[in-house]
């Protein structure tokens, strides 16, 4: 299951339409360098357990994907919607993985054979420990693979401070993580509250080029909240599936 990725400091407000005018009050953060208020941020983020919710959305040309989802140590769950097959991805507090998604999907994150894909595609499908795939995709629903993409690195700027989800923030802006996807010199914006506590409220990351230039918008929310998400009925061992 890939990560989503999505253009400029809009897309806050695209996901929600909640941004609003900017300010003058540095509150907390007032005197602060971008390293301090990225070091609060992380301080924050490990109060919390790395435990939250967020809607992530990503852009190219017309074709725009949604990820949502929340993390946490004990369950997680996302779903993949959008401009690409849908897919949903479930870590009971057990530890079993679950994955309901349309066949193509099914077929390239699981590795079973198309036929087979496509008559369960509509069916809870159960990872355990032991099975082949279950390591990778249980490292997309670790936490630090919806964060760490937005973290900037040096050289820093500060952006604003202004408005965002009903709460003052002061972005960091930096050169986003090297990735697969992302191999140039872009563009990622964290947005910090001027207040404690200081976990980021979201986030934008520019990446690739030409024509594969795009867009990520991310908004956070439900710090330190422990999702315990219940376990699908029906749900088809792995095993029984491998070609």
């Amino acid at each position: 299951m890939r990560r989503s990725v999505l253009t400029g400091a809009l897309l806050p407000c695209v996901i929600a339409a909640s941004c609003g005018s900017s300010t003058t009050d540095l509150g907390s953060l007032n005197g602060k360098s971008p390293e301090q208020i990225l070091s609060l941020m992380r301080t924050a983020i490990a109060a919390s357990h790395s435990s939250f919710s967020f809607v992530d959305e990503s852009t190219v040309g017309s074709q725009t994907t949604k990820l949502t989802g929340d993390d946490s140590h004990a369950g997680a769950d996302q779903t993949v919607s959008g401009s690409v097959a849908t897919l949903e991805v479930v870590r009971t507090t057990r530890g079993n993985i679950y994955l309901r998604g349309a066949a193509n999907v099914l077929h390239a994150t699981l590795g079973i054979p198309p036929s087979t894909a496509a008559a369960n595609s509509d069916h809870w499908i159960v990872l355990t420990p032991g099975d082949t795939p279950y390591s990778a995709v249980a490292s997309t629903l670790e936490p630090q693979k919806e964060l760490d993409s937005f973290y900037p690195r040096s050289p820093f700027q500060l952006d604003g401070p202004s408005q965002f989800h009903g709460r003052a923030v002061l972005g960091v802006k930096g050169i986003a993580a090297t990735t697969a996807g992302n191999t140039g010199r872009h563009t990622a914006i964290i947005y910090v509250p001027i207040t404690p506590p200081f976990s980021p409220v979201g986030a934008t990351l520019t990446f690739g080029s030409g024509s594969g230039r795009g867009l990520e918008a991310v908004v956070f929310g439900r710090w330190g909240k422990v999702v315990h998400p219940p376990t699908p009925n029906g749900a088809v061992a792995y095993s029984s599936l491998k070609g």
